[in-house]
């Protein structure tokens, strides 16, 4: 089965235009646009990985970050964070890969290639 990749984003064409990038090299999606929705997916669905934008109604995504570290059943997926603001360098080197943005979908692809590859890239 194709890994699962839980994209979130506040901004519904950032999330489209990633989910439908990793849905053209083998990977399932799912998305949410804000924290809280993020947590309750990572939770409930236990996804590969997560692609999480820092800024976020409701919780941000670094609080969202060291929620799912945190808990035992999320705190091994790999977190690929984002942001088109410089963020704290602490806060970015908790995360698994940060990008920022702009950046291309193909990106996100080749970055989630190495920390959640496909059947295919394995």
């Amino acid at each position: 089965m194709e890994p699962l990749v839980l994209v979130v984003d506040d901004e519904a064409s950032v999330r489209t235009l990633i989910s439908s990038s990793l849905r053209d090299h083998g990977y399932r999606t799912t998305e949410a646009s804000d924290g809280v929705d993020a947590l309750r997916l990572a939770r409930e669905l236990r996804p590969d990985a997560v692609v999480l934008d820092i800024e976020l109604p409701a919780l941000d995504g670094t609080n969202v970050l060291q929620a799912l570290r945190s808990h035992p059943e999320t705190s091994h997926v790999p977190i690929i964070g984002m942001s088109g603001h410089d963020i704290d360098p602490a806060a970015e080197r908790s995360f698994t890969c940060f990008l920022q943005k702009p950046f291309s979908p193909s990106d996100v692809v080749f970055v989630l290639a190495q920390v959640a590859p496909t059947h295919s890239d394995k």
